[in-house]
C-alpha cells in the first residue's frame, strides 16, 4: 500500500469524466475514473486489459498502451 496514490474526484473535471464515461460505457464502466484521470493529466493509460485496450482504440482513444508494450518500451530505453 506504500505505492498507492489516491486522487480525489474533485481534481478531475466533469468534462474529463464525461469523455471517459462515453469511451468506457460500452466496454467497462468501472474503468471510467482511470480513463478520466488519464484525460485530465494528458498522459498515457497503461492497462493489461486487452478488451479495454481494443475498445478504447476502436473509439479513437490513442493514449492507451498495453502493459507488455509499456514494459518493453522501458527496457528499450535502458539499451
Amino acid at each position: 500500500m506504500n505505492h498507492i496514490i489516491v486522487i480525489p474526484n474533485f481534481l478531475v473535471t466533469g468534462i474529463s469524466f464525461k469523455k471517459a464515461y462515453n469511451l468506457c460505457k460500452d466496454i467497462d464502466e468501472k474503468d471510467t475514473a482511470y480513463v478520466a484521470l488519464t484525460i485530465e493529466l494528458d498522459t498515457e493509460f497503461v492497462t493489461n486489459d486487452k478488451e479495454l485496450y481494443n475498445g478504447l482504440k476502436s473509439k479513437g482513444f490513442a493514449k492507451v498502451v498495453l502493459l507488455d508494450d509499456f514494459i518493453r518500451s522501458l527496457q528499450n530505453r535502458e539499451d
